[in-house]
């Protein structure tokens, strides 16, 4: 956590925000957890230091698959460069921050907006509500499973709302504001509808993250069975819910496409895609 990170071409403060050239692996850890938002670790970290660990053991280090966001909004995609060993056993690792491809859609505001969440929505149902339903099939797993199936879940989580961000869906600044995905809503009940259950859900996932976290400590006043049966009541009729969703999603994309024609289904059909 100490380790001092020094910083070339102005990485730090335009990727991190920190002034100067040099800081410590622990502040670069605390901004992009911040900047996260969701109280978690980015994934990206977790997997740098993971392969600093394999440079330390002589292995060819394994490369991150996720993204960083800087602070300039653009992603970037953070690879171990190379390393230099010294003679008195102290090494040093390049890391190099490559600018992403731009995964937003050409599109109006408000269509990208559609189809960041249908990409959301349709990634929620593939990969965290079957997690959710093989927790429930079976309530008398171990300890050590339930551990298991509640930090996949939680990744899981992590990861659709990392790739919906990529696409241009990003989480509101503060809690009292209203998600953006409204904004690609017109006026009228459905908008009323999916704001009172985009509300519900962020209730829900701070809750199954909270209980995750409190299973994680040393104390275990909470523990994974208590906190799989926690969560698999919050899931209960999530998946008609994530269908209404999709539904919604899916008309409202068909009137912007009244709007700017053949230019969306083309990127309906690109989003689709994106989301197998």
């Amino acid at each position: 956590m100490t380790t001092v990170v020094t910083g070339e071409f102005n990485a730090l403060p335009n990727i991190f925000t920190i002034a100067g050239t040099s800081t410590t692996w622990a502040d670069i850890k605390a901004v992009a957890a911040a900047r996260n938002g969701n109280e978690m670790t980015p994934l990206w970290i977790n997997d740098m230091e993971a392969a600093a660990k394999d440079v330390l053991l002589g292995k060819v280090p394994r490369q991150t698959d996720f993204l960083c966001l800087g602070n300039d909004g653009k992603f970037y995609r953070p690879i171990i460069a190379r390393n230099e060993n010294f003679r008195s056993k102290a090494k040093r690792c390049y890391v190099a921050f490559i600018p992403s491809r731009d995964r937003r859609f050409n599109l109006t505001f408000k269509t990208s907006l559609l189809l960041s969440a249908l990409i959301l929505s349709i990634r929620f149902r593939q990969r965290v509500l079957p997690l959710v339903d093989d927790l429930g099939k079976d309530l008398k797993y171990s300890e050590k499973k339930k551990a298991e199936f509640l930090q996949k879940l939680q990744q899981e989580i992590v990861l659709v709302e990392a790739e919906a961000e990529e696409f241009g869906l990003t989480p509101p600044k503060d809690e009292h504001d209203d998600p953006p995905l409204l904004n690609g809503f017109r006026d009228g009940p459905e908008k009323d509808f999916l704001r009172e259950e985009i509300i519900k859900w962020s209730t829900a996932r701070t809750l199954i993250f909270d209980k995750i976290k409190e299973a994680q400590t040393p104390t275990k006043e909470t523990t994974w069975s208590d906190a799989a049966n926690i969560v698999t009541s919050v899931f209960v009729g999530l998946k008609a819910i994530n269908s209404t969703f999709i539904d919604k999603l899916c008309n409202e994309l068909l009137y912007a496409e009244k709007i700017e024609g053949a230019k969306v289904s083309a990127a309906v059909v690109t989003a689709l895609a994106a989301s197998r």
